[in-house]
């Protein structure tokens, strides 16, 4: 899932694009099933603030969204492997993938490959950092960081969590990850620098980043939402009896969308704070 600049919401089905247009309240089913191979699927959203990228297992799609049109990437050096995300913004924006880290020319309509990722495992998580050339990498409890990346430089170990680390994102000049019971902020050169722990008795389940506010999910059902400028924080119930292990949230302005297993919903967080 992934909202665009207008505050429409995106989200990626097996073989074609979901545009959810929140105004109009208008569900439209984009189809990429034609240019796809029929063993491909498509797993990962991206946006450079002006285009959506939609992943497959060998290339990438834009779609421009005024008007709507869609382009094709092409990955040439391996029709094999599988998706691992997008990372950056603008023209800095990389996509991530089994057989390496590609910088996106969306002038030349190109993939330009920066390294391999040999050593990537299927269920690894790996955020690249442009501005740092650094790339991160989660696998189980460990955090590992390869930096300046380069064809011989090596994934070193950063930080070891007591339980498995969930995902990994990138909050200004700060990397961010976090376990079930506390959320921890690096250093783009990988030092530890805050390690905020959950309270006693509930289990964080995802986060979302925004400019002004960061939103956390509970396993209790609960967001929260702390206003960065203004040092307050709300709490928003979620009408859902039940949260998926790999339940995750996109949020843009007062809007958070939720997808809880195959199922996407949309809530709108309360104004009043605390």
């Amino acid at each position: 899932m992934k909202f665009d600049s207008q505050g429409d919401l995106w989200m990626a089905g097996q073989r074609q694009v979901w545009h959810w247009d929140l105004i109009a309240n208008k569900l439209r089913r984009i189809e990429l099933s034609a240019k796809l191979p029929e063993t491909h699927r498509l797993s990962a959203l991206g946006s450079d603030g002006l285009s959506l990228y939609v992943a497959s297992t060998s290339g990438l799609f834009q779609l421009t969204w005024e008007p709507l049109r869609i382009f094709h990437y092409q990955l040439n050096d391996s029709s094999n492997g599988f998706s691992l995300g997008f990372s950056g913004s603008g023209d800095r924006l990389a996509w991530l993938h089994a057989s390496g880290v590609y910088r996106i020319d969306r002038y030349g309509k190109a993939l330009i490959k920066l390294r391999g990722l040999d050593f990537i495992r299927q269920r690894d998580q790996v955020h690249y950092a442009p501005k740092a050339n650094a790339l991160w990498l989660l696998r189980k409890n460990h955090l590992m960081l390869v930096k300046d990346v380069g064809p011989q430089n090596a994934a070193q170990v950063v930080y070891q969590a007591k339980g498995r680390l969930k995902d990994i994102l990138q909050w200004e000049d700060r990397i961010v990850t976090f376990t079930s019971r506390s959320v921890l902020f690096f250093t783009e050169g990988g030092q530890l620098i805050q390690s905020v722990p959950v309270a006693s008795g509930r289990r964080l389940m995802a986060l979302a980043f925004s400019p002004q506010h960061h939103h956390y999910l509970f396993d209790d059902g609960v967001i929260e939402t702390y206003n960065l400028t203004e040092q307050t924080r709300t709490s928003f119930v979620l009408p859902e009896k039940a949260l998926q292990k790999s339940a995750k949230i996109a949020v843009w302005e007062d809007r958070v969308a939720l997808l809880n297993g195959a199922k996407p919903r949309l809530f709108r967080l309360p104004k009043a704070v605390d």
